[in-house]
């Protein structure tokens, strides 16, 4: 039987749209977009919090999700929510997530000459 840790584990292979477009390729995970994860049966719903929310991209980090989650022994349908009462917060974002984009600013600023 799948478990939530299994779930997770998955997850951490979803990147985040705007990340795989401005390349600083986070997953969901170490953004902190995953609020939760609820297992029923064969049944996983997994939600997120969302950036912002007119997010054009759900759609699509959700057809990811459900891709590697079906993936799952076990799993029959998966759905991906949006939570409707919280945003995310860049305080979700992982230390270790944190140390890479803070090394990807400096470098983006150095290679083009600005401060920050």
């Amino acid at each position: 039987m799948t478990d939530e840790t299994e779930v997770r584990r998955v997850l951490e292979r979803v990147k985040d749209t705007c990340g795989i477009f401005n390349r600083t390729e986070l997953t969901i995970v170490e953004m902190g977009l995953v609020q939760a994860v609820r297992i029923e049966g064969g049944d996983v719903t997994v939600r997120l919090l969302l950036t912002d929310p007119m997010c054009s991209f759900f759609f699509e980090i959700g057809q990811r999700i459900r891709e590697e989650v079906l993936a799952l022994a076990d799993v029959d349908e998966v759905h991906v929510e949006s939570s409707a009462d919280e945003l995310w917060t860049p305080e979700r974002i992982t230390p270790a997530a944190r140390e890479r984009l803070a090394t990807l600013r400096a470098q983006r600023l150095a290679t083009y000459g600005l401060r920050s």
